[in-house]
C-alpha cells in the first residue's frame, strides 16, 4: 500500500510523462514551418527566469563559488544538452512518427548503463544485459509490427 508522500511521487511521475506525450503529439502536430531552436525560446527564457528567481530566495549566494570549469560546464550543458538536444529533438518530431520517436525513451537507460560500464568501470549484471536485449527486441519487433500494419 502506497503512502501519501509515494502515491504524490507516483501521481506527479505519472502527470511528467503525460505531459511528455502531450507535448511531442502537440509537437507533431502544430510543429511545422517553425525553426527547432525558436521552438525553445520561450520554454527555455521561461524556465530560466523561474529558476533565477526561486534560486535567488532559496539559496545563498555568497556561498556559490563557480570557477572556470563550472561556468564551462553550465554553458556546455546549456547548449549542447539543452539547446542542441531539442532542437534535434524537435527536428526529428518534424521528420518521423512521434511513435518511433518516443522509442527514444527507452533507449536512453541502455546508453547510460554503456557509457557507465565503458567511462566508470560500472559492471553489467546479466539481468541487465537480458533487459537490454529484451528492451531492443521490443522496440524492433513494435517498429517492424507497425511498419506491416501500415503497408496492410
Amino acid at each position: 500500500r502506497l503512502g501519501h508522500a509515494e502515491a504524490a511521487g507516483t501521481a506527479l511521475a505519472l502527470a511528467s510523462v503525460t505531459a511528455s506525450a502531450v507535448g511531442s503529439v502537440a509537437t507533431k502536430k502544430w510543429g511545422h514551418g517553425h525553426h527547432p531552436v525558436a521552438s525553445l525560446l520561450i520554454p527555455f527564457v521561461t524556465a530560466t527566469l523561474v529558476t533565477a528567481v526561486l534560486a535567488a530566495c532559496v539559496e545563498s549566494p555568497l556561498q556559490l563559488h563557480y570557477s572556470a570549469a563550472t561556468w564551462a560546464t553550465i554553458l556546455y550543458l546549456a547548449a549542447a544538452g539543452s539547446v542542441g538536444a531539442f532542437a534535434c529533438f524537435f527536428y526529428v518530431m518534424q521528420h518521423l512518427d512521434v511513435t518511433v520517436v518516443s522509442y527514444q525513451t527507452f533507449v536512453i537507460p541502455i546508453v547510460a548503463v554503456l557509457l557507465g560500464y565503458t567511462f566508470l568501470g560500472e559492471t553489467i549484471s546479466p539481468r541487465v544485459g537480458l533487459g537490454a536485449v529484451l528492451i531492443l527486441g521490443g522496440i524492433a519487433l513494435a517498429t517492424f509490427v507497425r511498419g506491416r500494419r501500415q503497408v496492410a
